[in-house]
């Protein structure tokens, strides 16, 4: 149910921050946004090219299931209300990361 979605959305957060520190960790630093050191950011950048979101995506896909890595990543992208252009566009390259 739609009106369930902020709700899933937060547990997913919550999963992701707790439970799944390193895979945060592997992407912010693979796309060079700085944080804690656990993988809180205070500040997330306005843009994040293709190119560096190609390094993310990959440093994440040798490290976890596609599955995983595409969860992530859109919730990633919900973190703006646009997401990131170049996120998107790196991630509408790799089919293993779609979501259908």
């Amino acid at each position: 149910m739609k009106i369930n979605d902020p709700v899933a959305e937060q547990l997913l957060q919550i999963w992701l921050l707790k439970s799944q520190g390193t895979m945060l960790i592997t992407f912010l630093d693979a796309v060079g946004i700085e944080h804690d050191g656990k993988g809180q950011v205070d500040d997330l950048p306005e843009e994040i090219s293709e190119e560096k979101a190609t390094a993310g995506i990959d440093a994440l896909l040798a490290l976890y299931p596609p599955q995983q890595v595409a969860l992530y990543l859109h919730m990633f992208q919900i973190q703006r209300p646009e997401g990131w252009s170049g996120l998107t566009a790196a991630m509408d390259k790799v089919d293993s990361i779609k979501l259908s």
